[in-house]
């Protein structure tokens, strides 16, 4: 597993120390350049955050639409709903069935506003079907958790393209993290990224060259 040496100030910084990673040292895996099992801290998430609008590859739009700020019908599957529209059958108390709602941001508040001590919150954007979804999201999970006066978020990812999804899903989780923080009335603390594949596409490779070459 490879843990980042030093804890990245910001998103690019992040970004640009993996992709020279998977540049040297990645392993062929069918069409892709990959390392399993990233962790890295980023502390400051959203500093610096305009530089990232600076690149935006087409792919990259697409991700910054995909992420919770709001639900884009055109799109096979939002952030969006998986957070605040989670949906699962239940039934009522004559047995029929009916669809049951949760918005998992609104109760992850409520708890830790009950219990700023609490391990339990964590929301998932997982389902067991998700497993044979070519469409599935690749934000598995996150957890927060308050300590010292610090919301800290722990995000698990399945995968991530280092190269044109990793800055827009990182500032669209980054900026739930901040609003969460404000709710609560907390300072924002530790933004925490596991990734089980961090990759890049080998198309891509001669324009992600190019990109570190320009952020030496």
């Amino acid at each position: 597993m490879y843990v980042s040496q030093n804890s990245n100030d910001n998103i690019k910084d992040a970004q640009l120390e993996i992709l020279r990673l998977i540049l040297d040292e990645g392993e062929t895996v069918e069409n892709l350049l990959e390392i399993n099992n990233i962790t890295m801290c980023i502390l400051n998430p959203l500093k610096d955050s305009e530089s990232l609008y600076n690149h935006v590859t087409e792919i990259s739009a697409k991700h910054m639409d995909q992420m919770m700020l709001k639900p884009n019908p055109k799109l096979p599957k939002t952030h969006y709903g998986r957070l605040h529209e989670w949906a699962e059958m239940d039934e009522d108390v004559e047995g029929s069935p009916y669809k049951r709602y949760y918005d998992q941001i609104t109760e992850v508040i409520t708890r830790l506003k009950e219990n700023p001590f609490s391990k339990r919150c964590v929301i998932t954007l997982w389902q067991p079907q998700d497993t044979s979804d070519p469409y599935a999201l690749s934000w598995v999970f996150s957890q927060l958790i308050i300590r010292n006066g610090y919301l800290i978020m722990t995000n698990f990812f399945r995968g991530c393209d280092m190269y044109n999804a990793f800055p827009f899903n990182m500032l669209g989780i980054a900026k739930l993290q901040a609003e969460i923080s404000e709710k609560l009335g907390v300072k924002t603390g530790e933004f925490i990224v596991h990734i089980g594949s961090a990759h890049i596409y080998k198309v891509h490779k001669k324009e992600i060259e190019e990109y570190l070459n320009k952020n030496i």
